[in-house]
């Protein structure tokens, strides 16, 4: 349908196309000033009509710029120019990024002030790095058994059968697969304070 190729092209809206096609009868009202809306949409179409050429000149400016890249940029901004530009054609590899972005900023103590949420992702980030997750993992297995149980040192004896069941049911999960670290360190955490059970020796459950 030639409409659609028009929607494709700029030269239509969607809108356009519906009052083009749509057996009922409908008047549609722009709320754009008319003079800014054909400039725009004149603008528009003459770039849509060079896109193609403006792709090649990009394309050529991007070669001249990493041949400079390669003559000017330090090894370590090498590094870094690789692990952005990677994220920024594929976005799966945004914790490598981040962990290049971040190492960058305390190397050279970048004030992250007027970033504020980069600041909290900051927070965040620098925590995940500090777990151990072979550790975590041992005290996951630790935390789950001493709930399970019945040592009277741990005061777990307060809990019922029922929630222990409870407890092996959740670790078990997590065991499978099903149920993810943060959460199941958020059950055995709340199962433990409902029940007045410290767990101050897991050092690393309150990071996950």
């Amino acid at each position: 349908m030639v409409g659609k190729e028009y929607v494709k092209d700029g030269k239509f809206i969607g809108a356009e196309l519906a009052s083009i096609i749509s057996d009922k009868d409908f008047t549609l009202y722009g709320l754009e000033d008319t003079e800014l809306f054909k400039k725009d949409f004149s603008a528009f179409y003459a770039v849509s009509q060079k896109q193609g050429e403006l792709e090649e000149q990009l394309m050529g400016i991007e070669e001249q710029l990493a041949l400079l890249k390669d003559v000017i940029y330090s090894q370590e901004l090498k590094a870094f120019d690789v692990d952005a530009s990677r994220y920024e054609e594929d976005p799966t590899f945004f914790l490598e990024y981040l962990s290049s972005l971040f190492a960058a900023i305390d190397e050279l103590e970048i004030d992250l002030l007027p970033f504020i949420h980069l600041v909290q992702f900051h927070e965040v980030f620098s925590l995940e790095q500090a777990i151990d997750y072979e550790v975590l993992d041992e005290e996951i297995k630790n935390c789950a058994e001493m709930l399970m149980g019945t040592d009277s040192e741990t005061n777990s004896q307060k809990m019922s059968d029922e929630m222990r069941e409870g407890v092996k049911k959740q670790y078990q999960k997590y065991k499978d697969g099903t149920v993810g670290k943060k959460r199941i360190v958020m059950y055995l955490s709340g199962v433990a304070a409902q029940h007045d059970i410290a767990l101050q020796e897991y050092q690393n459950m309150p990071r996950a």
